[in-house]
């Protein structure tokens, strides 16, 4: 056989490394032919094999070759087509006898001709040659002593029987020169069966010990137990292999199987499999390969034995590792195929193709440290293995850690650096890193307590640079690596780079609560913003802090929450949910203030955002729990009555989570519906399916759950408590049914599935308690016989009966500034399987900006009317800082106390962070200048000869309206009547018209000026009289009204009285008995103690009656 490949795991194909082998004994063993790929064909039997390289230039000259081997392989020859044409490109070889047995050839090819002057490619032409073999050695034909027996399989029985054939022998100096005929095989049958010749029998399947056991959900599809009236059957666990040869069969022991454990007849439980697997010893490491190839998952035991299944659980093998222990598992969190397995002899086991094949490599002369790997995020078998030097013991004082790199998977380490405990190949993080050959590490000296930050892009060898001399560790995340510096008085300051060059100090906003920075948690990154933890108490058992988020580049925060509930370990009860943008679900400590006075315990309540942390709410209870009663807190306000959750802090497996990333809007959660949150046992356990917007409760008790088929089948199991079923749903948990998986209660430790949770299989670890050998079990529940079909998707969107887009829950509104529509299964009898459901929402429209799409920025804080405000005494982020980073910038901006959301993608609407007035960046002040400097001399110029025209136009309206007319002193003759006006020509006219046009003007103005404020006082001289404190008008009042209306020219207003005296009522005046300074109008008057308006009047108003005759000639 004559293949084309590579040598490698399987996991990467590159056609630029692709080579030629052979094998001659049915692909058992192979050899290397050539460095490349080409065409192959065979001839004579296999007695004439001819290659040809797909580039004839791949040996470093033009002229074209072909090879060929005469002794089956062994050897190879060249032969170099010496005509004239060079660099032939074969396309076709063929042996032209249809049975291959031939000894000649036909080559096909193109070649390519060029101008001699350009030497550019003018045609493409064909060419054909004939190879003929015929002539070999002297054109002997083979005779019986060339010939041999070859026996298949080394000789081994195979299905029962040895075979052997006749075949020429390799170094024989002849050609068969005979015509193809059947393999006549010679065939001996094996005496004695032996364990390969059988197979497990219908009823039964392997467990993790290779050993056929029985599956009741196989026994009842069988029918054995109704063709027997019995209440157990004896059923052997083997059979023999259909066609096998073997003379004298095994003796094998019959099973006696109890027909009362078989699912009945017509059960819906009969479609539901279930496969259990029983262990000595108990399963402490588990997970999954994140593929969806199948459903491999690597296994490890409490002494150190490794099992590998590619089944979801349901066919179990113990890895064969020569009985060397394993000490540890590593997954490559970047590349999901592959795992290393770590032997306590040394050995490194490593797969790349989960689990099916592995290599084995020997670890560094070290002790092995139990430190984790670090990867390459771009290079599968690059990766960094730390171990202790000089460690006969590990408290020895030369004992220390060194970081060994390898390119190979691990075949071959090199030292890297010494005293080094955790690197990253921060090179492959960034989005844009200043080097991509970068790598970080901390290093930490055995005779010092501090730790340092070093740098190199060439792995140590030269370069070795130092970041930060005193650090406490760093973390990678999202794009990120941030720095924990400490600072004076135990204080802890965090550095953030994106490129890993340049680090910048992380802004923490101002906040009473923290009186210096002693502990923070990292929780993630999420397109542009960092989510950060700063504890504000960090007492043992009663731990709590600030939610923080970033900006996009990770160095200004600001605070989303106070309070939120942290333990010991700095586990955050922090989570986001898995698949949606912008939901986040914490636990606050309500009681924050007399827990840090050590006056109260913590009382928790949860509280959910939907827009990234701008906005909190307490979570919506139901109304009546899983019984149909309601819950005995009803108020109105979610503060004194709502759903409360247990966290992530009290996990056992920090691997479990609220969501899942396949079945959208799905959450489950333990907890209850109250005030506070109450302890874990006196909780129940509730669903929602819109993303947090409302909550069912399920099921009575806490459970552990775990999704399958994208949230197409949801299971429950009792958590803590012994157990021999589980609940599950096909209709997003509408409805439950209880299934039957084993015929002992269990306690079911943890239920798992896929990463995905796209799969219809579930694996349940339990214990078996009084049970001896065996009580460690795995259930696998598979639950794909309970669908009809698989349901029908169309990638094009034509068609689709089984799937609908619909908004998720009733927020059909905007939200970051796009409404989203999600791909939800429509029929409950149909599965999905592997369909990548999250990968097809879609955006339905873009919306304006809104409120909801700003938050508030550094040192700015959200008021109770929703309004950011800057926190009093602090000033809002340095925007000049923003100069350092853009060298080429002029200019930057004050911050507007908003910032856009990162999530959001709106578009105009509201600008809540528009910029402010801009400011020059230090240094750039005269670029500034010239881009915002306004020209004096041409404003000065236009300003000049604008005032000129008006000056001249001015000036010759007076000259030629005015004063050629007699002056202002005829502006009534003007008013009155043209006699008189001097009007020689057209421009005379229309002087005069612009003078009448602007004296009428005038005339009206002041006429409607007058009238208005004679109204304006008449009125406020009513309202006095009617509302005011007196039971009458005083006399300034009426006095002063008559002033003014005199002043104003108005005769008939101020001297008609009639309008007083036809009043029904009387006013009376009252006797001062203070000062008051209306009085000054009347000093001069001596004021009878009571008087009627009438009587007072007439003498007032004698007093001061103008002339009329005076009057007149004023209008004159």
């Amino acid at each position: 056989m004559l293949m084309t490949g590579s040598v490698g795991d399987g996991s990467e194909f590159d056609w630029e490394d692709q080579k030629t082998f052979i094998s001659r004994d049915g692909g058992l063993t192979w050899r290397f032919v050539h460095n490349s790929s080409g065409l192959y064909a065979t001839g004579d039997l296999g007695n004439i094999i001819v290659y040809i390289p797909y580039d004839p230039e791949e040996d470093g000259d033009f002229q074209s070759e072909f090879y060929y081997s005469l002794d089956q392989g062994r050897t190879w020859n060249e032969y170099e087509l010496t005509n004239a044409i060079s660099s032939v490109h074969p396309y076709k070889l063929i042996n032209p006898t249809p049975d291959g047995s031939g000894s000649k050839f036909i080559f096909k090819g193109t070649f390519a001709t060029t101008d001699s002057e350009t030497n550019s490619i003018t045609s493409l032409k064909g060419v054909e040659y004939i190879i003929d073999f015929s002539a070999a050695f002297d054109s002997r034909t083979c005779e019986e002593e060339d010939f041999e027996d070859w026996d298949l399989a080394d000789g081994k029985c195979v299905n029962g029987a040895k075979y052997k054939y006749r075949r020429r022998k390799q170094d024989a100096q002849c050609l068969v020169k005979k015509a193809f005929k059947d393999l006549s095989l010679d065939e001996t049958p094996c005496n004695s069966c032996g364990e390969s010749d059988y197979e497990c029998s219908f009823e039964f399947v392997r467990d993790a010990n290779g050993l056929c056991i029985p599956d009741y959900n196989l026994i009842a599809f069988s029918n054995i137990c109704d063709k027997s009236k019995d209440k157990s059957v004896l059923v052997e666990p083997l059979q023999l292999i259909k066609g096998d040869k073997c003379k004298t069969p095994m003796k094998i022991e019959p099973v006696d199987i109890p027909c009362d454990e078989i699912p009945e007849e017509g059960s819906s439980d009969r479609e539901i499999v279930t496969t259990e697997n029983k262990f000595d010893f108990e399963i402490k490491f588990y997970q999954y390969f994140d593929t969806v190839a199948d459903e491999s998952l690597v296994m490890l035991n409490s002494i150190g034995d490794a099992y590998i299944s590619h089944d979801g659980g349901q066919t179990i093998k113990r890895f064969d590792t020569n009985g060397e222990k394993i000490v540890e598992v590593v997954f490559n969190p970047y590349f999901n195929s592959s795992a290393y397995l770590f032997g306590s002899k040394g050995n490194i086991f490593s797969t790349h193709d989960r689990g099916h094949s592995f290599m084995i490599a020997k670890l560094p002369e070290a002790r092995q440290l139990g430190m984790p790997l670090d990867f390459s995020a771009k290079a599968q078998d690059t990766f960094i293995y730390y171990g202790g030097k000089n460690c006969e013991s590990i408290l020895s004082p030369e004992c220390h850690a060194v970081a060994y790199l390898t390119k190979d998977g691990g075949e071959t380490f090199t030292e890297m650096l010494d005293n080094a405990i955790h690197c990253e190949f921060a090179g492959t993080l960034f989005e844009y890193p200043s080097n991509e050959e970068m790598v970080m590490c901390q290093v930490k000296k055995k005779s010092s307590e501090t730790r340092s930050l070093v740098s190199s892009i060439d792995f140590f060898q030269d370069d070795n640079k130092i970041i930060f001399e005193n650090i406490i560790g760093y973390l990678s995340t999202g794009g990120y690596i941030i720095v924990a510096v400490p600072h004076e008085d135990n204080e802890l300051k965090a550095y953030v780079t994106i490129d890993g060059t340049e680090f910048a100090e992380a802004k923490f906003p101002y906040d009473q609560d923290v009186s210096k920075q002693e502990a923070f948690t990292i929780l993630g990154s999420e397109k542009g913003s960092i989510f950060l933890h700063l504890a504000t108490n960090l007492e043992s058992g009663h731990d709590f802090g600030n939610l923080l988020k970033s900006n996009s580049n990770g160095t200004s925060f600001v605070t989303l929450e106070h309070a939120v509930n942290r333990n010991t370990f700095g586990y955050v009860d922090f989570e986001k949910v898995q698949g949606l943008e912008g939901i986040i679900i914490t636990n606050i400590v309500s009681n924050s203030e007399k827990v840090g006075e050590n006056k109260e315990d913590e009382q928790l309540k949860t509280k959910i955002t939907f827009n990234d942390g701008s906005d909190w709410n307490f979570l919506k209870p139901p109304k009546k729990d899983s019984e149909g009663k309601k819950f005995p807190c009803d108020s109105v306000s979610l503060d004194k009555c709502s759903l409360h959750l247990h966290g992530y802090t009290e996990r056992k497996d920090i691997r479990d989570t609220y969501s899942s990333g396949s079945a959208l809007g799905m959450m489950f959660g333990v907890g209850n519906v109250g005030d506070k949150l109450l302890p874990y046992e006196e909780c129940s356990t509730f669903l929602t399916t819109d993303g947090g917007e409302t909550w069912t409760e399920v099921k009575k008790g806490p459970h552990q759950w775990e999704y399958g088929d994208h949230g197409g089948v949801l299971v429950l199991v009792p958590e803590n408590a012994e157990t021999d079923s589980i609940s599950y749903s096909t209709d997003f948990g509408k409805t439950w049914k209880d299934y039957k998986f084993c015929g002992d209660k269990v306690l079911v430790k943890d239920i798992i599935t896929v990463p995905r949770d796209s799969a219809l299989r579930f694996l349940l670890f339990g214990e078996a308690k009084n049970m001896g050998s065996g009580s460690f079990r795995t259930y696998t529940i598979d639950f794909r016989n309970i669908f009809e079909r698989q349901c029908e998707f169309d990638i094009t969107g034509k068609k689709r009966a089984d799937f609908k887009y619909s908004p998720l829950g009733s927020r059909t509104g905007c939200l970051f500034g796009h409404q989203t529509e999600f791909l939800r299964k429509t029929d409950e009898k149909c599965f999905i399987g592997n369909i990548p459901l999250s990968e097809f929402s879609r955006n339905v429209k873009n919306c304006s900006c809104t409120r909801q799409d700003f938050e508030c920025d550094y040192n700015f804080y959200k008021a109770s009317d929703g309004t950011c405000k800057l926190v009093k005494g602090l000033s809002s982020a340095n925007g000049a800082d923003i100069c350092k980073k853009e060298p080429d910038l002029i200019e930057y901006y004050d911050s507007s106390g908003y910032r856009k959301i990162p999530l959001s993608t709106c578009k105009g609407g509201l600008k809540l962070d528009a910029h402010l007035a801009p400011h020059p960046c230090p240094g750039k002040e005269k670029a500034f200048r010239e881009k915002y400097s306004i020209n004096t001399g041409a404003y000065a110029l236009v300003f000049v000869t604008i005032l000129l025209v008006i000056f001249f136009a001015a000036w010759f309206v007076y000259d030629r309206g005015i004063r050629r007319n007699g002056g202002f002193s005829r502006f009534e003759e003007i008013r009155l009547g043209d006699d008189g006006l001097i009007e020689n020509n057209r421009t005379d006219r229309v002087v005069n018209i612009i003078v009448r046009l602007g004296l009428c003007i005038s005339l009206i103005t002041k006429s409607a000026f007058q009238r208005t404020k004679a109204g304006v006082a008449r009125f406020s001289s009513k309202l006095r009289a009617r509302f005011g404190n007196r039971k009458g008008p005083t006399y300034s009042s009426l006095l002063q009204g008559q002033f003014s209306d005199e002043s104003d020219g108005l005769h008939e207003d101020a001297n008609d009285l009639s309008s007083f005296t036809s009043q029904d009522s009387n006013f009376e005046i009252e006797q001062e008995d203070a000062y008051r300074p209306e009085q000054e109008h009347t000093s001069q008057i001596d004021q009878p103690a009571t008087s009627n308006i009438p009587d007072a009047l007439p003498a007032r108003s004698a007093i001061h009656k103008p002339d009329s005759t005076a009057v007149r000639n004023e209008d004159e």
